[in-house]
């Protein structure tokens, strides 16, 4: 290719041409990050596409807030589009009658900004930023002219890896960036099949790009996904905003503070944050990571989600989001006003001190309130309920199947709740209260006389 993507990868040491001689280019469903030195600077790119195709190209205002405007030109140089301002950022839809294009980036002031196009006669499936895992084969293609497919991977300093490419493409362009800064390495320019061999010198997540040199080839391919031994690790984080990705093996990661993004990856994994406002997850792919992960949040506001395999989630303090995926799980809200939803599986789920959102999602679920006024939903499936100390609501629906619960105390406050108002029946069997929505649809207040409920025990129906 005649130079790269965006200034990033020069650290901005040079500026693109203002003209059509220019050799920076744009490839479709990636980020061009360059420079606007001064108000008033062009930055010009070369844009191949498809003739009849829609194309959208986005410029975000600039890193010191200044604006940066849009024009496309033609092959002879006439501006034929410019851009409308929306905010903070600018943008410009087109149908191409011709297979060359420039587009200037035009600066109101010195920054680094952002430009992207995207093809909207096209939308496409793979290729499009997910993780990869060792020893898995992926298929994609090149689409159309200009277009680039993005996989994430992790790797580790003074690791080798390698993928092995099968395709029809003769001018394959493959680069691997590390995410968030201008580090990269093309480790093919014209390439075709076969395997290509990379080696990191620093720990991180990286991007792998794969286009054509010549832009307009485009078909198949498919490669086996970078070989990286299973191999577990301690991961220690800094106190500031960073994302950590864990290997495939069982990896125990601390954030250390900041408001950091974590997620373990393939195997049983241990994540720990401390504070700030975190994101974590115990797996990267749903479909093929797995692993009993233990997820632990801070004192901040946490959003935590264990996916796959029977994982313990704590929120601990703050005002927590704590969500379990897939398999049978075991979930804390903690201290503060926690969010609680066990999702898919036989889950146990606790909201912990605090006025909680309790839910058990779809199987056989427990579902606990704690301390606090709760609000508590059994889902799916035959739950067990409890409040807990406080006036809970009880929510049950059509299609909840059997909940029982076990600590219904009206003096406390508590209410039963029964969202899109369905019909029901009320009858005493045995010790227990029971409210039928028919279909097999009960909810059981277990040990409570049907007569000694007071007005507004029940809402809804």
């Amino acid at each position: 290719m005649t130079a790269s993507l965006d200034e990033a990868f020069s650290n901005f040491t040079f500026d693109a041409p203002a003209s059509l001689a220019t050799n920076f280019y744009l490839l479709l469903g990636d980020n061009a990050i360059s420079a606007g030195q001064f108000s008033g600077d062009i930055d010009a790119y070369q844009f191949h596409v498809d003739r009849g195709s829609t194309y959208t190209i986005v410029a975000l205002d600039n890193t010191n807030g200044f604006q940066t405007d849009v024009v496309i030109y033609d092959r002879n140089g006439s501006p034929i589009y410019s851009s409308i301002y929306r905010g903070n950022y600018t943008g410009i839809t087109f149908n191409a009658t011709d297979t060359i294009y420039y587009v200037g980036a035009i600066s109101q002031g010195p920054g680094i900004y952002t430009l992207r196009a995207e093809n909207n006669s096209i939308t496409e499936s793979n290729g499009i930023g997910e993780f990869i895992a060792a020893g898995n084969t992926y298929r994609a293609a090149l689409d159309y002219t200009s277009d680039s497919d993005h996989f994430l991977f992790y790797a580790e300093a003074g690791h080798n890896y390698e993928a092995d490419f099968t395709t029809n493409i003769t001018d394959l362009f493959l680069k691997i960036s590390l995410l968030g800064t201008s580090v990269y390495t093309p480790i093919s320019v014209t390439g075709s099949a076969g395997v290509y061999t990379f080696s990191s010198s620093v720990t991180g997540t990286f991007d792998l790009a794969v286009s054509a040199n010549s832009f307009t080839s485009t078909g198949a391919y498919a490669f086996k996904a970078f070989e990286i031994t299973p191999v577990g690790n301690t991961i220690n984080g800094t106190s500031g905003d960073e994302s950590i990705l864990g290997t495939t093996g069982n990896d125990s990661i601390s954030g250390n503070g900041g408001n950091d993004t974590i997620a373990g990856g393939s195997g049983a994994d241990t994540i720990t944050a401390t504070s700030g406002k975190t994101y974590l997850r115990g797996d990267v792919d749903f479909a093929t990571d797995g692993g009993s992960d233990s997820i632990s949040g801070g004192s901040g506001a946490d959003d935590i989600n264990g996916n796959m395999g029977n994982d313990t989630a704590h929120g601990n303090d703050g005002d927590d989001w704590v969500v379990g995926g897939k398999d049978n799980d075991l979930l804390y809200g903690d201290a503060g006003f926690d969010i609680v939803y066990g999702n898919m599986g036989n889950d146990t789920v606790f909201g912990g001190d605090g006025n909680d959102w309790v839910r058990g999602g779809q199987g056989d679920d427990s579902v606990s309130g704690g301390a606090g006024d709760d609000w508590l939903w059994g889902d799916k499936g035959n739950d067990t309920i409890s409040g807990g100390s406080g006036a809970d609501k009880f929510h049950s629906l059509v299609g909840a199947g059997i909940d029982r619960v076990i600590d219904f105390n009206r003096a406390e406050g508590d209410q039963v709740i029964l969202d899109g108002s369905p019909k029901y029946t009320l009858s005493q069997v045995g010790a227990d209260t029971v409210i039928d929505m028919g279909n097999g649809d009960q909810m059981i207040l277990v040990g409570v006389t049907y007569s000694t409920l007071s007005a507004g025990w029940i809402v809804g129906g």
